[in-house]
């Protein structure tokens, strides 16, 4: 793992490699979340669906988190977190920006290595790894979330 540290993941776009690894970014999300949804699950509106995973922090990980916030009445800043089955990162980088330490834990390698290229787009390290919720990292974490 690597160091994990809290903040916006915006991609960084002072410079040509964050440019390319933004680019990166979308076309591994796009490449992934539309052969998910077209060819292992058969939607009909896999386009539409795979369009709003490219903004799946703010369409997805914002209201996924609020909610956990909310159920639980609590704030994630400075809160180590565990998400398991953490996929492309819609909650990890929502966690992220609130301040909290995550680690991140999925089986696929795929998904895996787009939370990498995401906080290597955004500036920031990532702390997550394939494994099997079976045979999660060790803790201490204070709390955890999972799809």
């Amino acid at each position: 793992m690597t160091d994990d540290t809290s903040g916006p993941t915006k991609p960084r776009s002072d410079d040509a490699e964050g440019s390319v690894l933004a680019h990166q970014v979308q076309e591994a999300l796009r490449a992934y979340h539309g052969h998910h949804y077209r060819d292992v699950v058969g939607l009909r509106d896999w386009e539409r669906r795979t369009t709003d995973r490219l903004d799946e922090e703010r369409l997805i990980g914002e209201k996924v988190v609020g909610h956990l916030e909310e159920w639980f009445g609590c704030e994630f800043a400075g809160m180590r977190v565990l998400v398991v089955g953490t996929g492309t990162g819609a909650e990890f980088f929502t966690l992220k920006k609130r301040g909290a330490l995550v680690c991140g834990v999925d089986v696929s390698r795929d998904a895996v290595s787009i939370v990498h290229l995401k906080g290597r787009a955004s500036g920031r390290g990532t702390a997550a790894v394939v494994a099997a919720a079976e045979a999660l990292p060790l803790g201490p974490y204070d709390g955890a979330s999972w799809n």
